[in-house]
């Protein structure tokens, strides 16, 4: 496949997921994923992924704010939740600044840091 027809799939995949927010009132400042009236099973999933991922890779929050802020701000409205803001919080004290570790790890930061086209 070309890297054209991939660059046009996934920005249809992003349309759809923006759009599936969008439609379910989701905001930058209000709002869930799926248009619960309480956080559901899709909000905290999204929260922890992308939360742990921004957190530990910095480029990657930034592509989130520019890229989809309305997920962003999810993740970030239930991030500083108590519960999360816990949850994050243990996770440094056990496992310090490492995401997963090994050459995974390395590959990762790699990637993020230097990323190479899709061609």
């Amino acid at each position: 496949m070309s890297s054209c027809a991939k660059s046009r799939i996934h920005a249809a995949e992003r349309r759809r997921r923006k759009e599936t927010g969008r439609r379910h009132g989701l905001g930058a400042r209000a709002g869930h994923l799926l248009g619960e009236h309480a956080v559901g099973v899709a909000d905290l999933a999204t929260a922890t992924l992308w939360g742990t991922l921004a957190e530990h890779f910095p480029a990657i929050g930034e592509l989130l704010d520019a890229r989809a802020p309305n997920v962003a701000g999810l993740v970030r409205r239930l991030m500083a939740e108590p519960a999360l803001a816990n949850l994050a919080r243990v996770s440094r004290e056990q496992f310090g600044a490492r995401y997963c570790g090994g050459d995974i790890e390395k590959s990762m930061k790699r990637a993020i840091n230097h990323p190479v086209s899709d061609d």
